[in-house]
């Protein structure tokens, strides 16, 4: 049998850091979210989407080393 024991209530609170990271998360969301569609209808094509999408994969990857 389970005793029944006060809960202690959670205090709902953000701090300076913590609105900061809902701020910078938001950003980062949007710019993941929105950029790509940007970029695929000034590139004209798919082919030349994916290639530049493919390529800057590459580069990333190889500038990361």
């Amino acid at each position: 049998m389970a005793v029944d024991q006060p809960r202690k209530a959670i205090q709902a609170r953000l701090g300076t850091f913590d609105t900061a990271m809902v701020v910078f998360s938001l950003v980062v969301g949007i710019g993941i979210f929105r950029t790509p569609a940007i970029v695929a209808a000034a590139a004209g094509s798919e082919i030349l989407f994916y290639t530049a999408w493919i390529a800057g994969g590459l580069i990333s990857l190889i500038v990361s080393r």
